[in-house]
């Protein structure tokens, strides 16, 4: 179990999140190019970045809120390329993908604050694709919150990336 400062810190990191989103895009208008650039050919565009940021945290929502109200619940597998499809992400609008994100982390932090600790506790079975345990992974409501933050840290830090490399053009 996390000590009450890391708790606090880490429900802050997720409430802070789109600021920290929103002060790296903020020079980019809405038909700016840099949204569609592409330095890497297996990693996201800004434009896809953000639209799977949003995508993933109605997931992530959904999950916590599971495993919150059921402990030992099972999780419906995560099915990356089918969530893409979804929500558009090469064509979506990264001003609305990004409003989006804000407000369902809202909801998410919301929805962890009110936990107590018990729930914080309690498991979900977390499948992943080409597992043979169908169960998946037991996977504490805490560590998927951490995890929730360790994603954005990876997609914000892709963010940075990108910038600095459309500045260089």
């Amino acid at each position: 179990m996390l000590l009450p400062i890391m708790r606090d810190r880490l429900l802050s990191s997720l409430s802070g999140t789109p600021d920290v989103i929103d002060e790296l895009v903020r020079r980019l208008m809405p038909h700016d190019p840099a949204w569609d650039l592409r330095p890497d050919a297996n990693r996201y565009t800004l434009r896809e970045i953000l639209a799977h940021l949003y995508a993933l945290e109605t997931r992530w929502y959904e999950r916590i809120a599971q495993t919150s109200a059921s402990d030992g619940v099972t999780l419906p597998l995560l099915d990356i390329a089918a969530l893409e499809s979804e929500f558009e992400i090469s064509t979506s609008d990264p001003i609305v993908s990004r409003e989006k994100f804000r407000e369902k982390r809202l909801s998410l932090v919301r929805m962890l604050k009110d936990l107590d600790d018990d729930h914080w506790l309690h498991i979900g079975y977390w499948p992943r694709l080409g597992e043979d345990d169908q169960r998946g992974k037991p996977v504490t409501l805490e560590a998927m919150a951490a995890f929730v933050t360790i994603h954005d840290g990876y997609h914000t830090a892709q963010i940075a990336q990108w910038l600095g490399i459309a500045r260089n053009k």
